[in-house]
């Protein structure tokens, strides 16, 4: 549950560690999450990944129910990350998995898959869209290649033809 909800769904740890069966919502297949943040964070609701979903209801938890979903201390949800890694062998690949590669993966996979910026910042439950475009680390070629799409898309209206793409 706690890889599915970090890497299909963009949730932080301390985030997957305040879930609780009232907080899923199967009816309507999303999360009511509390984010982080001094004052114990802003309460969001987000839609919940088809995986995600299938994942949470393999488990055994009382929906509605105020026990936690994954019931682990932060140190707890560590050493269980770094023993799945261990045994999907990323070690000896020299590739190092924490919470927030899962979080990053997801939202570069999402914008690739082509998840708009604003979508992902609402699910990441971000300030701003730039700390959104920084955590992805959003590149100049993907950049160049956004504006290719528009140029393609708005060129026609102007009159022009589109140039192609500048070779990497």
């Amino acid at each position: 549950m706690l890889l599915a909800l970090e890497a299909f769904n963009g949730l932080r740890r301390v985030e997957v560690l305040r879930l609780r069966g009232m907080d899923v919502d199967f009816a309507r297949q999303r999360l009511h999450v509390l984010g982080k943040g001094r004052n114990g964070g802003k309460w969001r609701t987000l839609p919940m990944f088809s995986e995600t979903a299938r994942v949470l209801r393999s488990h055994r938890f009382q929906e509605g129910g105020h026990e936690p979903l994954v019931p682990l201390s932060p140190s707890g949800a560590d050493l269980l990350l770094r023993r799945v890694a261990e045994r999907a062998g990323f070690p000896s690949l020299g590739v190092r998995v924490s919470h927030h590669d899962l979080r990053r993966t997801f939202g570069r996979l999402a914008h690739k898959a082509g998840m708009d910026l604003v979508q992902l910042k609402n699910l990441y439950g971000h300030s701003s869209l730039d700390q959104t475009v920084h955590y992805i680390g959003l590149d100049e070629d993907e950049m160049r290649d956004g504006l290719h799409k528009l140029a393609i898309f708005i060129e026609p209206q102007l009159g022009n033809k589109p140039q192609p793409a500048n070779p990497r």
